[in-house]
């Protein structure tokens, strides 16, 4: 996806510089290739397990351009409300290949998933088992449900642990709920569901979740219930470090997905036979696919250190501050170079948390980091770096903080043409939302005045 052409970075044939100076920066572009390469190879696992199926997190990624080529390679989508279940259907999925999650669904959601008649609802706790209960009750309309299950299995991965955590229903709850499902008419229990973490590189965590459920998948049937899915939910993990040595197997996995899914489908088969196994994936299939282009916009000294102050911070990668992410830093115009130095660098944001983490200062109480970022020796006002694998969770998470607007998204196309996915904000956007008409009138006249300064 990227390579080196004289000093210039490109990814897909395109010169990531030109495609920087013409857009301006900053600037995200994705691949339609490496999302394609990334399909494939989920879709490939069914290979493994012939009863395997995919349902890709739209929260990792929820822009309709994108969606719509997930939707050209068979998988289907898990949603989390109602705004992502309408763009999944904008996307042209159908309600049968559509699973509704979370903890905190609404009368008018579970409303809506009913109606349409989605694959399945995870329910999150008995008090909206009830809602489902009473909604498919006064529609007259069956509807296939799954239980989330709180199961003791902490994972090493990051973000959403089942164990202890909000999600999920408690083991020993599990039987309460099944006379309860017992005594309606319109619930079908079909299956259950966890998730033990994003980016989850402990394998022995996804054995332990699968023997679990396995047991509780053996005591329901027990009940007189034939179920016919056990969901693992979402967790295979990204090589964020590449190259980069020392470092977390939270940034640099150790296990491949083959050894995920043969593992877990190995377990299950063992105890309750072929069942159908479901996963989430979402960071997997979009991480790789992005990159960022972003311009250096000062350059100074330090105690010592060299920084270098962009004009791209967590008010678009809301990771980094959220989570102390780490992803790898390279430079677009000077991407041959042969003399580095050790940089830290920092966003634009008038935020000291603004920073992109290392082991050092910022990044205190993260797992093993790169002490630095090399960058080219040489590096000078204006050139462009590229922040790699920002694929997930990016687009769903930028904010407007400090008033800085969100960047235009761009993805270059198996042909090569550059497309835009997503629109550049605009000033006006800012207040478009917080005025009346009169006010926007105001807003229009002080946008004018700016320009003309701008200009002169």
């Amino acid at each position: 996806m990227l390579k080196i052409v004289d000093k210039y970075l490109e990814m897909d044939n395109v010169n990531l510089y030109e495609l920087a100076k013409s857009y301006g920066t900053p600037i995200v572009v994705f691949s339609e290739r490496r999302i394609l390469e990334n399909l494939k190879s989920v879709n490939d696992l069914k290979n493994i397990y012939s009863k395997l199926e995919i349902y890709y997190a739209v929260k990792a990624c929820s822009n309709i351009s994108i969606l719509k080529i997930i939707r050209g390679a068979d998988l289907g989508v898990e949603v989390s409300s109602i705004g992502e279940l309408f763009k999944a259907c904008v996307a042209g999925f159908k309600a049968d290949n559509i699973i509704f999650n979370g903890p905190a669904k609404k009368l008018k959601e579970i409303e809506l998933a009913v109606r349409l008649g989605v694959k399945c609802i995870n329910v999150d706790s008995m008090s909206e088992l009830i809602k489902i209960s009473h909604t498919a009750n006064r529609l007259g309309k069956p509807v296939n449900i799954a239980l989330r299950v709180d199961v003791p299995v902490r994972s090493n991965g990051i973000a959403i642990k089942s164990a202890g955590t909000k999600f999920g229903v408690d083991v020993k709850d599990i039987d309460s709920l099944i006379d309860f499902i017992l005594k309606s008419k319109y619930l079908n229990l079909t299956g259950l569901h966890v998730h033990i973490g994003s980016q989850n590189t402990c394998l022995e965590s996804w054995i332990r979740s699968a023997e679990f459920l396995s047991s509780i998948y053996s005591m329901i049937e027990g009940r007189g219930i034939r179920l016919q899915h056990i969901n693992l939910g979402g967790g295979l993990p990204v090589d964020y470090a590449h190259n980069a040595q020392d470092i977390s197997p939270i940034f640099k996995p150790l296990i491949s997905d083959y050894e995920i899914v043969n593992s877990v489908a190995n377990t299950l088969r063992r105890s309750i036979g072929d069942v159908e196994i479901y996963l989430e994936p979402g960071r997997r299939i979009i991480a790789n696919t992005s990159i960022l282009l972003s311009s250096i916009e000062a350059i100074k000294l330090k105690n010592g250190e060299r920084w270098i102050i962009i004009d791209a911070g967590w008010n678009i990668l809301n990771s980094v501050r959220v989570l102390r992410w780490y992803y790898e830093v390279t430079s677009v115009n000077k991407a041959n170079a042969e003399e580095f130095s050790s940089y830290r660098i920092g966003g634009p944001l008038c935020d000291g948390n603004d920073v992109f983490h290392d082991l050092q200062g910022e990044s205190q109480g993260n797992p093993i980091l790169p002490k630095y970022r090399l960058l080219p020796k040489y590096l000078e006002v204006g050139d462009v770096i590229a922040i790699l694998d920002v694929g997930a969770y990016l687009l769903d998470l930028m904010n407007n903080f400090n008033g800085y607007l969100k960047p235009e998204v761009l993805m270059i196309k198996l042909n090569r043409d550059v497309v835009s996915i997503r629109s550049r904000e605009k000033l006006i956007d800012l207040v478009a939302g917080e005025v009346d008409a009169e006010g926007l009138k105001e807003a229009y006249k002080v946008l004018e005045m700016l320009i003309s300064y701008e200009k002169s």
